[in-house]
Parts: C-alpha cells; structure tokens; sequence
C-alpha cells in the first residue's frame, strides 16, 4: 500500500503538467484570435450567399488597415458609407493578401481617384462594385491585374470621360455598368477587347449621339440600356454590328422617329424593346418586321394613329402603347399578333373617343386589355366578341354610357367601369340585370382600393344622367324608372336603316335585271339572238335597217333635179290643180287650162277624195302626171 503511493503522486504530477500545458496553448489561441479580430465597425462572421463575409458600415479605420486585419479566408468584402477615403492606390500586397476574394464593394462614399494598379493583388476578384461615390478620374492602369473580373459597376459617380484604355486589362468583362455619371462620348473602339461583354448600361449620361464604332470589337452584347442619354436618333449601324441583343433599352430620350423596319431584321432574339417616353409621332408599315417579342413599350410618345400593317409579320405578346395621342386604330391592326399578344394597353389616350368591333378585331388570345382615362364615348356592343379568353378589362375612367356585352366571357377575372358617364335611359337595362348577378358581384373593381388584399368590390355602379336618376346605383332602378326601348332608338336605328338602305337598293337592281331580261325575251320572239340582244352591234344593225327604209321611201318619190325640175311658180301651180281636183265643183275653185285640171283621167280619185285619204298609187299617179305636165 505504502509502495502505491508514490506511483499516485507522480500520476497527479503529470496530469497537472497536462493541464497547465493545455492552458497555455488555449491562452496561444485566444491571443492569435485577438490579434486576427475584426476591425471596428465591421462583423466578419457574416456568411452571404453561403461565403464568409465582412461588412463595414461606417467604418472610422482606414480602408488599408481594414484589409490588412482581414480573416485570410474572406471571400466578400462590403465597405459602405466611409467619408474619409477619397483615392485608391496600390496597397503594398505584403500587408494585403487575401487570395481567396472574389467580390469587393465600396460604395456610397467620397471617393475620387483610382489610381495605377490598386487592385492588382485581388487577382482572383470577379465582381468590384465602387457605386454611387464622387469617382472622376480611373488612370488606364488602374484594374491591371483583375484578368478574372467579370462585373464592374461604376455608376452614380462623376466620370466625363473614358479613356480608349481604361478597360483593356479586363478580357474576362461580362457586365458594365457606366450609367448616370456626365461622360459625353464614347472614344472609337473603347470596348475593342471586351468580346464576353453581354450587359452594357449606360444610361443617364448626356451622350447625344453615339457612333457605332464605339461598339466595335463585342462579339455577343445580350443587354443594352441607354435610357435618359439625350439621344435624338439611333443609329441603324448599332442594330447591325449588335444583333445579339436581346434587350433594348432606349426610353427617356429626344427620338423622333423609330429606325426604319430592315433595322429590327436583324435582331433575331430580341425580346424586350422599350421606345417609352420619347417624341415619336409616326410608325411606318411593317416597322417590326421579323421580331419576336416579349415586351414593346411604345407608351409616353405623340403616336396619333395605328396603320393596318405596322406589326404585320411581327410577334409581340406584351403590347403597351398608353398615353400617346391616339385619335384612330385603323380596322384589324392588331390582326397579325392575334394569337400572339396576351397583354394590349391603351390606356391614357385622350384623343381617342371611338372604339369599334373592328378596332380591336383579330385579338383571340388577349388576356389583359386596359382603355382607361381615355376619352371614349362609344364602344360597339360585341366590341369582346372574338376575345373570349379575356381575364382582365379596364375601361374606367372615360365617357362611356352603356356597357358591352361581357356576360360572355366566361374566364373574365377583373372588370373595372367606375369613372364613366352612365345614361340610364332604356338602353341601360342589359347592364342594369348584369349588375345584380352574382358575377358582377364577383368581377367589378375599383380603379383606386384602399388595400389589394381586401379586394372589396365596387357594385355601386351609379347613373350620371338623366338628372332624376343621377349618383342612383344602377341595379337598384326600377322597371318603372327604366321603361322598353323600340328597336329603332340609338344605335339599333341606324342599323335598321342601313338594311333599309340595301334592301332599297337591292329591290331596285332586281327590278332593272328583270326590265332587261323582258326586252331580250321579246327581242327573241321577233327573231333577233337572245345573246345580241343588247351588243352594240345588234343595235347598229337596227339603226342602219331603220336608216334604209327611209332612203328607199325618199328614194321612191323623190324627183330626180338633173332630168325633171320646177320652179316656184309651176310648183304652186301644180299644187293648187292638185286640191282644185278634190274638189266637187272646180270651176267655183280654179279656172285653169283643160290640159292641167286632169279632170278626165284622175276623175275617180277626185270623186273619192272626200271618202278615204289618197292611197301611195294615187299619190304615184299624181306624180306621174305632174312629170308629163313638167315634160311638157
């Protein structure tokens, strides 16, 4: 027992050696922790998107003590808010080395200059956002070494100018984003190196123009935005060296027209177009010829009317053309995308005041259909008519008085009529029954709800004239109040007028074919053809017969002026001898010569002249004579 003890005591001894040795590594630990800490104002324990993370916001250390106190494991870096730096420079790499950072943020600050080499010990860095600072000098050196970068953000910043050289040392861009800073132009080949870049924007700087060369060099541009750039035309060069593109964004500038439709012909796969707030006031025919789109935003421009083939051979699902001027929709324009276009806005156009059948005709798969605020006082009755898969309608807000038919739309989920000018005269009683149906009880919305999600219905649609019935809800008025209307009011008059018409004129064409077919029938009973009835030939022929017949009759008792001829006396004579032998007693009449009164050989067409009126062989006869006589 007594030789166990000693073998006790030295287990005890070693087991406190252990121990304090154990301690003393944990103190080791606990101090190199401390001196690899975060710096003030930043959390390193932040994992985003899955990457260990450091956040500053605010920080009062400087940026190179920041760095250089980092976790070697860092991936993303987040600085934001720092009012103290105002330049980047090269950090001496010694102290800085984090070689696995990939993304690095310094935003919202008062930095100025980026000088040569600042960022080349991050060679494995692929996004660098330096958003939204007072940046207006980068030197051309100054992203050497970021082979692998891939995204730079410099917007919101005061940059004029880019140097041709600026992004040369950046082979791996893919995403570039230059908007809202003051830069006026684009140098001649500035993005010569950069063939993977597919998003470029550039909106918000006072560019004016931009010439086409600037794009030189980029194999695949997928994304391009130049909204709010001052620009007063597009160039067709642009469309062309860059018909990868898929996005177009052009709103918020000074264009006046759209570029011709040969242009968009090359753009195969573009699929969001937007021309939004301009001042286009014309679309020429087939001017998006050949694109397949998903989004064309032609809103906020002096558009006046819609031709018939401006989107012939086109495919756009998505259509909005809201406040523009628009004062007429050529019939059928929207024919060709009609089992295309899913969503058709037209709201906002105060000129327009018409919409008929034919208007929106050929829509056989819109989907959405909004004609708010505009100033539309008549719209055809079956204006829905071939548009039977519509879910939403919005006509609020116009001047309409009475309400198209709807009851056939059997997968309508939204209609919204408040703000319009409803006559509730006889013509009100289709709506009047629509409006106490469940249905409507389920459809109407207000244009304006307190909450979306309350989804509180709008059945108190009110009567605006006549006066004894304004601010009443129309499906609260009585038979009484609104009494039959005779098919010949309004619009039905107008119809039944028309067919009137037709049938009027119908009638009358019947009655001239049935006139001319008589004629031909008669015309055949006297031997002439049924089929040259009325050729002009057929009634040459009869003029010339009918000529004929009076120059034989002329012909018959004419007297030939080269052998036989009177003068006036012997006519007179003659004629006189002529009615003195009509005449019972003519010595009382005439006391002429023997030889002349003719009254031996012409005695009995004498006795018979007051019986019958002279026969053509008595009037031959007479002639016969009068030629002896003249013979004589």
């Amino acid at each position: 027992m007594a030789a166990e003890r000693p073998s006790i005591v030295f287990k005890f001894l070693a087991e406190w050696r252990t121990l304090l040795a154990a301690r003393s590594l944990l103190a080791v630990l606990l101090m190199s922790d401390l001196c690899m800490s975060c710096p003030n104002s930043c959390n390193c324990k932040t994992y985003l998107y899955g990457k260990p993370t450091t956040i500053c916001i605010r920080p009062s250390s400087s940026l190179l003590f920041i760095m250089s106190n980092l976790p070697d494991d860092t991936q993303n870096v987040i600085i934001e808010g720092m009012a103290h730096e105002k330049m980047l420079s090269n950090p001496n790499s010694s102290i800085v080395s984090l070689p696995q950072l990939s993304e690095f943020s310094f935003t919202i600050g008062l930095l100025e200059r980026i000088e040569d080499d600042t960022f080349q010990s991050f060679f494995s860095l692929k996004k660098l956002y330096l958003y939204q600072n007072q940046i207006s000098v980068i030197s051309n050196a100054a992203f050497r070494g970021l082979m692998k970068l891939e995204e730079l953000d410099l917007s919101r910043n005061k940059l004029q100018h880019i140097s041709n050289e600026i992004f040369s040392p950046l082979p791996s861009l893919q995403k570039l984003d230059l908007s809202e800073n003051q830069i006026k132009d684009l140098p001649v080949g500035v993005f010569h190196l950069q063939r993977n870049l597919n998003t470029l924007r550039l909106s918000g700087n006072m560019l004016g123009q931009i010439n086409a060369s600037a794009f030189r060099g980029i194999l695949s541009l997928r994304e391009l935005h130049l909204q709010n750039c001052a620009l007063r035309e597009l160039s067709h060069d642009i469309l062309v060296m860059n018909s990868f593109l898929q996005v177009l964004d052009i709103s918020n500038n000074f264009l006046l027209a759209l570029p011709s439709g040969t242009s968009f012909q090359h753009l195969q796969i573009l699929t969001y177009l937007n021309f939004s707030s301009n001042k286009i006031s014309f679309l020429n025919d087939t001017q998006f010829q050949g694109l397949n789109l998903e989004i064309l935003d032609l809103s906020h421009n002096r558009i006046e009317q819609i031709m018939q083939n401006i989107f012939q051979f086109a495919s756009i699902r998505h259509l909005d053309i809201s406040y523009n001027q628009l004062r007429t929709i050529a019939d059928n324009s929207f024919r060709e995308l009609g089992f295309k276009l899913k969503i058709l806005n037209l709201s906002g156009n105060k000129e327009l005041k018409t919409l008929t059948k034919q208007s929106l005709g050929g829509l056989y798969s819109v989907q959405k259909l909004n004609i708010s605020s505009c100033s539309i006082k008549h719209i055809d009755n079956d204006i829905f008519h071939s548009s039977s898969g519509l879910q939403d309608i919005d006509i609020s807000s116009n001047q309409i008085q009475y309400l198209p038919s709807v009851e056939y739309l059997s997968q309508l989920q939204s209609l919204k009529l408040d703000n319009n000018v409803w006559n509730c005269d006889c013509m009100i009683r289709p709506m009047r029954e629509w409006l106490r149906t469940e249905q409507a009880a389920h459809l109407l919305q207000c244009q304006l709800r307190l909450q979306d999600s309350l989804n509180v219905p709008c059945v108190n649609i009110r009567c605006k004239t006549p006066s004894n019935l304004m601010h009443r809800p129309i499906s609260t008025l009585a038979d009484s109040e609104v009494p039959d209307c005779t098919p010949t009011i309004g619009a039905s008059a107008a119809k039944i007028g028309t067919i009137a018409g037709i049938s009027t004129g119908m009638a009358i064409l019947m009655a001239v074919m049935i006139f001319v077919c008589v004629l031909c029938l008669r015309r055949q009973r006297k031997g002439q053809s049924l089929l040259s009835c009325c050729t002009d030939d057929n009634h040459k022929k009869g003029k010339k017969k009918k000529k004929n017949y009076y120059v034989e009759e002329k012909e018959r008792y004419s007297i030939d002026p080269e052998k036989e001829s009177l003068n006036e006396s012997d006519k007179s004579f003659i004629v006189r001898n002529f009615f003195h032998s009509m005449v019972p007693d003519p010595e009382a009449v005439s006391r002429g010569t023997p030889s002349m009164t003719r009254r031996g050989s012409n005695g009995s067409w004498a006795s018979s002249a007051f019986n019958s009126e002279p026969s053509k062989s008595d009037i031959g006869s007479f002639f016969d004579g009068y030629r002896m006589e003249s013979a004589v």
